[in-house]
């Protein structure tokens, strides 16, 4: 176990926003969960090219990360937060921090501590819509009114459309985004996707299939009950079969009746506009009501950050075609990790980098960090968070790194910063 003494410097934020803090005049009908990537502007730490320093040894560079999180775990005034770094399936690095629950300081975090991952369950949904199609079941163009018979074909326009499966896992289909709306009368007895998709399915689009980008869960949500129908059982069901049958022993479907040892409780700050100000609240009930609700093929898987880890290998193994793998097909995965957006640069306000949303995943290159000495540009990635969790799952597909932090608190900035600052600090010791 890495143990580094401590030291100040400055922090700073790299690349991407992974958790958004969408501004309520924007979408004033949007809850603060499972919200899209929201990138950040690139601070001035990274204008004075802090990357590229000159370690003598892989011990210097793990130790100056470390101080580096650390530092950023105390700016933040997080409860918790667990990191994991692997190459080609081997831990390199891991640290928790923190507790659980801050009324019960005795239960300290480590690698076995779960946490709701959010919306990086979307991956797993692209994952068994990729298996479906692998086993000539499904393909990407096929109409969703095809499979649910009971979702009314759309109109654009007054002219009769079709929402394929891939708009839907490219969010580029149309349809809405969550609304507070939504979230009245809760009941914690909706546990079928199918149910859920009754709350939306006679809104109108926002744009028409296939010509826009808008981020939306309840596209997941019309996944998972494809799912349901064509393996006509329940997405709980299917997902943990798939997860434990692929060795993630810890990840489960957050279900009403679910009990997990070692969990987190989630926090966010009193003032989330008030980086210094650090009290918390618990968001049990807000974040609770929408797992509840049934929204499993969006965001309701728990895990932990050794499982995130073992499931970005599991991806580079499919992408490269390994032996091993029977997950996906390497044509697949490849369909899967490309982009099926236009850029979305001005949208997300990326500062230039380019950035894709490909089947359930985020493609990014980190074009605008020219000056920073960057070794590797290119990421893979997805981030999730609701109202008091924060988490990230990152790989880059070149040299095979995969990286995850998980947190209690919402509206947490910084983490990808993190996973990317140790990457660029191993480079050159791990090839």
């Amino acid at each position: 176990m890495i143990d580094p003494p401590f030291y100040h410097r400055h922090a700073f934020w790299l690349l991407l926003l992974l958790i958004a803090v969408i501004n309520v005049s924007t979408f004033p009908n949007e809850p603060k969960g499972f919200s899209p990537p929201s990138p950040l502007s690139l601070s001035s730490s990274v204008e004075r090219n802090i990357f590229g320093k000159n370690f003598t040894t892989i011990t210097d560079a793990i130790n100056d990360g470390h101080q580096f999180i650390e530092q950023t775990i105390q700016k933040l005034g997080l409860p918790s937060l667990i990191f994991g770094l692997a190459h080609r399936g081997q831990l390199i690095y891991n640290h928790s921090w923190g507790v659980l629950d801050i009324e019960n300081p005795r239960t300290k975090t480590d690698m076995n501590s779960h946490y709701r991952i959010c919306s990086i369950s979307k991956t797993f949904t692209s994952a068994l819509i990729g298996r479906l199609i692998d086993q000539g079941r499904l393909n990407y163009e096929t109409p969703v009114n095809d499979i649910l018979e009971y979702f009314p074909q759309k109109k654009w326009q007054n002219q009769l459309v079709n929402i394929t499966i891939g708009q839907l896992l490219s969010h580029t289909s149309g349809l809405r985004l969550t609304k507070l709306t939504d979230m009245d009368n809760i009941v914690k007895n909706i546990h079928s996707q199918s149910t859920i998709v009754k709350k939306f399915a006679n809104d109108p689009l926002e744009f028409e299939p296939g010509t826009d980008w808008l981020y939306s869960n309840y596209g997941f949500e019309l996944l998972g009950s494809v799912i349901e129908t064509m393996e006509n059982k329940t997405y709980s069901e299917i997902m943990n079969k798939f997860l434990h049958q692929n060795g993630l022993l810890n990840s489960f479907i957050e279900t009403e009746d679910l009990i997990l040892s070692n969990r987190a409780r989630y926090y966010r700050r009193m003032d989330v506009t008030n980086l210094i100000d650090h009290r918390l609240i618990p968001t049990a009930v807000f974040d609770d009501s929408l797992i509840y609700e049934g929204y499993y093929a969006a965001g309701g898987i728990q895990s932990t950050v050794g499982d995130l880890l073992k499931w970005g290998q599991l991806m580079l193994d499919a992408f490269n075609g390994r032996h091993n793998s029977t997950i996906l097909k390497s044509e697949t995965m490849k369909k899967i990790w490309s982009s099926h957006s236009k850029n979305l640069d001005k949208m997300l306000h990326t500062n230039g980098n380019q950035q894709h949303y490909g089947y359930g995943w985020m493609i990014s290159n980190l074009t605008s960090l020219a000056n920073a000495n960057l070794t590797y540009k290119d990421y893979i990635w997805h981030n999730g968070g609701l109202m008091g969790t924060s988490t990230v799952l990152m790989i880059q597909p070149q040299s095979e790194f995969v990286g995850a932090v998980l947190t209690n608190e919402g509206y947490t900035t910084g983490l990808d910063s993190m996973i990317v600052y140790m990457i660029e600090n191993l480079a050159k010791f791990i090839k």
